[in-house]
């Protein structure tokens, strides 16, 4: 139904304005390393229709806080468009995003999960580290993670 394709991060934009921080501009949707050539931006579409970008998701080398760094990715700017929601999408692109982590060596995903994605994480795997924090202006996180041995695949 969905499938899973590399994007350039100009492609992420709108959905991470449109359902990640939309008080913000869409000028203000280029996180620092987009366009790293070791930062990946995945994306998902209709089968057979890759004129709509449906769900993002970004990884990049960065160490965990507060944890050794080496083999470390973070997944970060998750957004899945609102009218596909609950069919998958998500999960999809994590699960792609863990098998392409893996695959480039990364030994661990980590992410900063709002409080309300949390359950969403869990059942793919990812467990909480610390207590809640607030990103200002974005709300209540948890620092979330998994060793991508035993990710799912």
């Amino acid at each position: 139904m969905f499938e899973i394709h590399a994007l350039v991060p100009e492609q992420t934009h709108r959905l991470r304005h449109t359902v990640l921080r939309p008080h913000q501009r869409l000028d203000e949707m280029i996180y620092d390393g987009d366009t790293l050539p070791s930062t990946l931006h995945l994306g998902a579409f209709r089968q057979g229709d890759p004129t709509q970008v449906l769900g993002i998701v970004t990884l990049s080398n960065a160490p965990m806080p507060g944890g050794p760094a080496e083999g470390d990715v973070r997944l970060r700017g998750m957004a899945v468009d609102p009218s596909v929601q609950g069919l998958g999408v998500g999960r999809l692109l994590v699960q792609r995003s863990l098998v392409a982590a893996a695959d480039r060596g990364a030994k661990r995903m980590w992410c900063n999960a709002r409080v309300t994605a949390m359950g969403f994480y869990q059942k793919l795997g990812f467990v909480t580290r610390g207590d809640e924090f607030q990103i200002a202006g974005i709300g209540p996180h948890y620092l979330m993670h998994i060793a991508l041995d035993s990710s799912p695949r």
